[in-house]
């Protein structure tokens, strides 16, 4: 790993750890677009890419104790983009496995009751996830998830920016993901053992 170290001063990083926002923006700014772009270069989506360096960024803040000087910056940012990538990649995978299930296993008309329980109820969940979100966000979210809109069409129809329509696509995902997961691992869980 080559090393990254942008001339941020020991008094920037102090700052920054005692949790000054504008030492963290410097930091920010300094390695968004190097980890932006390793994180496009992997997951090959722009959207995946900016999320995983929002998270990478937060988790970031919220652990800047555990570095102790400057230099510690970039292996840090860099280790942690790497292990959510390959997180989702995993993630990934396994929904590509349970997909490829349901495309040999599942037929709609020999669903048991209890599945198609099981089916309802995880539907719902998303749906009420869905709900939840602000009214822009949510309008957002399913013009992009369910109707399949880029982010270009969407901004056309809503009159907002494109850069809007990435951030409300991002903060949605960011309140809706988790809980999506949780529900999804436990509805794997008990659907398969």
């Amino acid at each position: 790993m080559q090393g990254h170290c942008y001339d941020i001063s020991m008094e920037e990083f102090e700052s920054f750890r005692e949790g000054c926002a504008s030492s963290f923006r410097v930091i920010y700014d300094s390695y968004h677009q190097i980890l932006y772009r390793y994180a496009q270069t992997i997951s090959n989506d722009d959207f995946e890419a900016e999320e995983v360096v929002q998270e990478v960024f937060i988790a970031f803040f919220n652990n800047r104790n555990k570095i102790n000087e400057p230099a510690g910056i970039y292996p840090y940012l860099f280790t942690l983009t790497k292990r959510l990538l390959i997180m989702r990649f995993r993630s990934r995978v396994v929904k590509a496995r349970f997909n490829k299930h349901l495309e040999v296993s599942w037929d709609e008309g020999c669903y048991s009751t209890e599945e198609k329980i099981i089916y309802n109820d995880l539907q719902e969940f998303v749906d009420k996830c869905v709900d939840q979100l602000p009214e822009k966000q949510k309008e957002i979210y399913k013009l992009n998830k369910t109707n399949g809109m880029s982010y270009k069409e969407i901004a056309r129809l809503t009159g907002v920016s494109i850069h809007t329509v990435k951030n409300q696509l991002i903060a949605a995902s960011k309140k809706i993901k988790p809980k999506i997961e949780k529900y999804y691992l436990t509805f794997l869980l008990f659907f398969f053992y």
